[in-house]
């Protein structure tokens, strides 16, 4: 018998005993001299509803207290289950073997877990979550260093604060992901949608987004220490502060890319190919913009303090 039906005959026998003690009531009004009685006009009759008047209301009130009783310790068992199963499956979340994880994730998707701040500052370090369904997960302030979610579905999720270095999450569905102050150093994202994603004062040094869709993306304050874009779709991407220095960009399209002043074009080590915010390839910008000589001076200059 399921919970759901035996809370549906708990409050039948409510029912049932309210109205007895209701009945008895109704009674003890209309018979106030005690001449009432129940089903036959009787000596019995008459018995049957003295006792029904004199102790009705008594027995429905113990009985409802018992129900009531029972009722709220089989509640309390249950959360003390509920407890100790969400324990056990985000202990499996953090597990090296894959099915294992998944399962994790199914169970605590359908408990509604994952979004109403439960895994909040987990440790899943080395968790092996590739291809789990985390949409609108809310992991907040989690460490995942080593985590791999290569193919994931994180669309829509709450990972602000998080600790992503060394992570993996090559071909995952990120779009209108907050990463906001995420750690994301040398993190793969390479061939990931990440559309619109908040990147606002995110740590990203070293980290490979080659080849990743980006458009829209919110880059304000992050930073982008030898960042790797080359091939990354960055239309209409906010780099308001953000410090690229030493970022490639070869290949990327910028085209439309906002907040990206000629400063911090010239921090980046290498835009072979890019196509810049004007809608021009990057070669062709520095002729534009009488750049070229700079940019030459630069990159030697660079040059020579690799060989150093």
């Amino acid at each position: 018998m399921n919970l759901k039906t035996i809370n549906r005959i708990r409050i039948s026998l409510i029912v049932g005993f309210v109205l007895l003690a209701f009945w008895g009531l109704i009674l003890d009004f209309q018979y106030p001299n005690g001449d009432s009685w129940i089903l036959i006009n009787s000596e019995f009759g008459r018995f049957l509803a003295h006792v029904l008047i004199g102790l009705g209301p008594e027995i429905a009130g113990i009985a409802i207290g018992i129900i009531s009783i029972d009722y709220f310790n089989e509640k309390r068992q249950n959360q003390s289950a509920q407890i100790q199963l969400k324990s056990k499956l985000i202990r499996e979340l953090r597990s090296k073997v894959k099915d294992v994880a998944l399962n994790a994730v199914e169970e605590l998707q359908e408990h509604g877990w994952v979004i109403d701040g439960s895994l909040m500052g987990v440790n899943l370090t080395d968790a092996n979550l590739e291809g789990a369904n985390l949409r609108n997960a809310n992991l907040n302030q989690s460490t995942m260093i080593g985590c791999i979610l290569n193919e994931s579905n994180l669309y829509r999720s709450s990972l602000q604060n998080v600790d992503l270095t060394l992570g993996s999450l090559q071909n995952a569905i990120l779009p209108r992901v907050d990463l906001f102050f995420a750690t994301l150093n040398s993190c793969k994202f390479k061939h990931a949608r990440m559309r619109r994603v908040n990147f606002q004062n995110t740590a990203c040094k070293a980290t490979n987004f080659i080849e990743t869709d980006l458009q829209g993306s919110n880059f304000q304050q992050a930073l982008l220490l030898g960042a790797n874009f080359a091939g990354a779709d960055l239309q209409w991407a906010d780099f308001d502060s953000a410090n690229i220095t030493l970022a490639k960009f070869d290949g990327a399209n910028m085209k439309n890319a906002r907040n990206l002043t000629h400063g911090q074009i010239f921090q980046a080590k290498s835009l072979k190919g890019a196509i810049m915010p004007d809608g021009n390839i990057f070669e062709m910008w520095l002729e534009i913009q009488n750049l070229k000589e700079d940019w030459d001076s630069r990159i030697n200059s660079i040059s020579d303090l690799e060989e150093e």
